[in-house]
């Protein structure tokens, strides 16, 4: 029974269809094509460029850079600055603009190009994840809450929003669950030695124990939040992630006030 609050049934067939597309590199081609359009005329954000490709193969470019956690250790002041804020707004306008979103973004994945410091060389797009209207519905406000810091305000909506729950003790659940959001947004990720798994275990264990159910593909966007949040400032500690949004949150609000 306690499996049910993590909806097994619908987790593994999201599971088994993002790791068919993850297996299907003709998928990564069509990524890699449609991200480097729309980051087209953002020079600070690269994606590889895909030559070839078929199921089993791909043939892309090969891109000189660094590990982001080398950049974190021993770049400049300034590009580091230059990285953390491309690195938030690449993923606000995944999520706000475009509706196509990395679904693996971790620092394994963000590298930093040797011919430009200041520039994301982002890797590995075979997983991405599209966003229905209701799923909007939910995720934009809770990306608001947390830009601002107010993560109990985050796991109430968490609760909110779930599609089913029976949690005993709301209070208890948002106590729990602001622990892990809190201690993920105030760690600097050195080395980039985040246990992205363990997040996510933690994640769904407190799910579980409180009964709260989450739609299957949205603790990966959840988590990306954190741990973008978690490099953003390692790279810059006094990154304005608030100030970043703006642009993005002034144009949904602008856009749902016009529907």
């Amino acid at each position: 029974p306690p499996l049910k609050w993590l909806d097994p049934r619908r987790s593994v067939e999201h599971f088994g269809h993002a790791m068919r597309h993850q297996l299907n590199l003709m998928v990564e081609h069509e990524n890699l094509a449609t991200f480097r359009r729309n980051f087209q005329g953002h020079g600070n954000i690269r994606f590889p460029e895909p030559f070839l490709s078929s199921s089993d193969v791909i043939i892309e470019s090969f891109e000189e850079s660094i590990p982001i956690s080398v950049a974190i250790l021993h770049g400049t002041t300034e590009d580091k600055r230059a990285l953390a804020k491309s690195g938030i707004r690449m993923f606000l306008k995944m999520v706000f603009h475009d509706n196509l979103i990395h679904g693996d973004l971790h620092p394994g994945n963000l590298l930093v190009s040797r011919d430009s410091p200041d520039q994301l060389v982002v890797l590995d797009v075979g997983m991405t994840t599209t966003l229905q209207d209701h799923q909007k519905e939910m995720l934009y406000p809770l990306i608001r809450s947390f830009i601002k810091h107010e993560y109990e305000e985050v796991c109430w909506r968490l609760l909110r929003d779930a599609p089913c729950n029976d949690c005993a003790n709301p209070a208890q659940f948002v106590r729990e669950m602001s622990d892990v959001v809190r201690e993920v947004a105030s760690t600097r990720i050195m080395l980039g030695q985040l246990d992205v798994s363990g997040l996510i275990v933690r994640f769904l264990s407190t799910l579980q124990r409180h009964k709260v159910q989450l739609e299957s593909g949205f603790v990966s966007t959840i988590v990306s939040v954190l741990v973008l949040e978690g490099v953003g400032r390692s790279l810059d500690p006094e990154l304005d992630i608030l100030k970043e949004a703006a642009p993005f949150l002034i144009t949904q609000v602008a856009t749902n006030s016009g529907q």
